[in-house]
């Protein structure tokens, strides 16, 4: 992806934010069709080292025959 693409979509989705409009709307009123958007937005987010870090997360679970809660 060229730097200076991955730098105008950041910019168009940061205002697409920050218009509290829905993407379908914001990109009505904005000339750009849906499906751009959602390439462009995938493509910016798997460019992004560390954004898709950490997806899956440890979870602690009790053993509720050890913790007495049944008989």
């Amino acid at each position: 992806m060229k730097t200076k693409d991955g730098i105008l979509w950041k910019e168009r989705f940061a205002d697409r934010a920050a218009s509290g409009l829905k993407v379908e709307d914001w990109c009505e009123k904005n000339g750009i069709t849906k499906h751009a958007y959602y390439y462009w937005h995938r493509k910016v987010q798997d460019n992004q080292p560390g954004l898709m870090e950490n997806r899956f997360v440890e979870v602690m679970v009790n053993d509720p025959l050890k913790e007495g809660w049944c008989s």
